[in-house]
């Protein structure tokens, strides 16, 4: 080969090796700059939407978050306990709200849902179905029969729906009276733990209309009665494990908890022992300790934000400050496990950059789990 046929193919070769090298720095670069993105390998990183845990969480270790902003949510999952997670694709990045099937442990069903409606795995997550389409779904709740019954109600920004197989078809069971074009906002949807024999469900609407406040059903939501809290505004509701027998429930709007327990015809006020701010969650477990993930009020935003995790272990009459360990205290979502009386575990999604935070302890310390 004559010397000016080498000197060609080296400086071909040299030409070839500039050009990769660029190209990988300007992906690079890109990246720096935010002009390329890659799926984030966990939860942190941006506002926790809420959190779930596998009803065999003590055997499955399973937990799903919804992370992203306001009005982008990506359904992350770990199956072991929070030390690692991996994204689930849901074909959809703009999700509100999951819940796991009470039979998860066999049937490995999740429902998630946000402004496309409804979406149902049947394999844990590895491939999805729209069950409802062109609605703003913001709540989902499993009937705890749902193995038998296929029973799942969802609140959509207009109206209250049931589903008795398993999403095929819904029915419109939004309270009568109710401001039909007015739309009933953020509603929150809980049954009793007892759905099979008893039939209850209770139902929260807050919108600009007069018949705001919480109802309660004795016949599946067929028909509703409004139940006197002595307040209009009534954002969220939440059944003791043990409502079968103790007939205990908690209630909150911005800134009140209150407590029947008598199943909702008589209430007190168990957050005086609270400081002044805005409640943003509660969870309660099977022997009723009381967790409240808290804001500071929309006025005090300049010198604070977030207030952190309080508990009770006596119903609501004294709190206590559980943060140690929790870097941010602007807490959005708090899940107990379901074994919670023997393990102690709590997760707790915050807002901003911290993603998860995981408590063994009962709250006496918090872990960030985040990793992907």
């Amino acid at each position: 080969m004559d010397s000016a046929k080498c000197r060609c193919l080296w400086l071909g070769n040299v030409i070839a090796q500039v050009l990769l090298l660029t190209f990988v720095l300007l992906i690079l670069s890109l990246k720096a700059e935010g002009g390329i993105w890659t799926p984030a390998g966990g939860p942190d990183g941006a506002l926790v939407k809420q959190l779930a845990i596998s009803p065999n969480y003590i055997a499955d270790q399973t937990i799903v978050a919804i992370s992203g902003s306001p009005s982008y949510g990506i359904l992350f999952k770990s199956t072991n306990g929070g030390s690692s997670w991996f994204p689930l694709n849901t074909g959809n990045k703009g999700l509100d709200t999951v819940a796991f099937s009470p039979n998860y442990a066999v049937d490995q069903t999740i429902f998630a849902g946000g402004p496309v409606g409804v979406l149902k795995t049947t394999n844990g997550g590895t491939t999805w179905n729209s069950i409802m389409t062109n609605v703003y779904t913001t709540t989902i709740t499993i009937s705890p029969n749902y193995s038998v019954d296929q029973t799942i109600f969802a609140a959509t920004n207009f109206e209250i729906l049931k589903s008795t197989d398993g999403g095929m078809s819904w029915l419109n069971i939004t309270p009568a009276g109710v401001c039909a074009g007015c739309g009933i906002g953020y509603s929150s949807i809980a049954t009793s733990p007892n759905y099979a024999i008893d039939r209850t469900v209770f139902a929260t609407i807050s919108a600009p209309s007069y018949m705001t406040g919480l109802y309660k059903s004795t016949d599946g939501g067929n028909s509703w009665n409004i139940v006197n809290t002595a307040s209009n505004t009534v954002n969220a509701v939440f059944l003791s494990p043990n409502f079968v027998t103790d007939q205990t429930l908690f209630a909150f709007s911005s800134s009140v908890i209150i407590k029947s327990i008598d199943g909702g015809t008589s209430w007190s006020v168990v957050s005086t022992g609270l400081p002044n701010g805005l409640v943003k969650s509660v969870a309660v477990s099977p022997n009723q300790t009381l967790f409240v993930g808290m804001n500071a009020m929309h006025s005090d935003w300049n010198t604070v934000q977030g207030l952190g995790i309080f508990k009770s272990t006596d119903g609501g009459i004294s709190w206590t400050a559980v943060n140690t360990g929790l870097t941010n205290l602007e807490v959005n979502s708090i899940a107990l496990s379901p074994n919670y009386t023997v393990d102690q575990t709590r997760f707790a999604g915050t807002y901003d950059s911290a993603g998860v935070f995981k408590s063994t302890d009962a709250g006496v310390s918090w872990g960030v789990v985040n990793s992907g």
